[in-house]
């Protein structure tokens, strides 16, 4: 499944991927605009041997679940804004090659993933590694939670709906009092004139829907 360079701003990596386990052998999600967490439901698809979703503005953790997919051979989570300690189990996968998590927030990297013959890390958080972000970066990163118990996005998703902005409701109007009589018609106006052109009827008719 090739999907990269497509935009679809806004969307998520959903839990329902894992069913697709027994169909998928690539995932090239490169630069689609994805957000939220990536779903433990990815450690199903076994016979995946390349997974890409650098490029995004994915969060939260690599789930350890990654570490069951006993085929996979490229790992490419680079330019997101992941975070957390990788996983040893990833690192062990028995076929990965390429292993590419650069341009992170990573905080801890195994000892086994400096085995790879192919990985990069630079630009994260691990101490004691060349070419990672500053301390004061990496402190005001992580400074900030991330909660992705709540779904793929961390948070309710954004309505896929859209539409015409409804307008403000109109203040009340106050109501003259019980006993409030009104005035008697002037008999000497004039009387309205029927030759003035009809209303006009382009005006955009108020929504029914209002979509806040």
């Amino acid at each position: 499944m090739v999907l990269a360079n497509n935009q679809f701003r806004g969307g998520c990596l959903p839990a329902g991927i894992g069913k697709m386990a027994g169909t998928l052998a690539e995932i090239n999600l490169l630069n689609l605009g994805l957000s939220g967490c990536l779903p433990p439901e990815i450690g199903k698809l076994t016979m995946l041997t390349v997974f890409d979703v650098s490029f995004n503005d994915l969060s939260g953790t690599l789930p350890k679940e990654i570490g069951s997919m006993k085929s996979l051979e490229q790992l490419d989570v680079a330019h997101n804004e992941l975070r957390g300690d990788i996983p040893e189990s990833i690192c062990r996968l028995p076929n990965l090659i390429n292993f590419t998590y650069s341009f992170n927030y990573f905080s801890g990297e195994p000892y086994e993933c400096l085995n790879l013959k192919a990985k990069s890390d630079e630009y994260n958080c691990i101490p004691n590694r060349p070419m990672q972000r500053s301390p004061q970066v990496c402190e005001n990163f992580l400074s900030r939670p991330v909660d992705c118990s709540a779904g793929c996005y961390g948070s309710p998703p954004p309505s896929p709906l859209s539409g015409a902005a409804c307008p403000s409701p109109s203040p009340t109007m106050a109501l003259p009092p019980s006993d409030y009589s009104p005035p008697a018609p002037d008999i000497d106006a004039p009387a309205p004139d029927t030759d003035a052109p009809a209303p006009d009827t382009d005006e955009p008719a108020p929504c029914l829907i209002c979509l806040r």
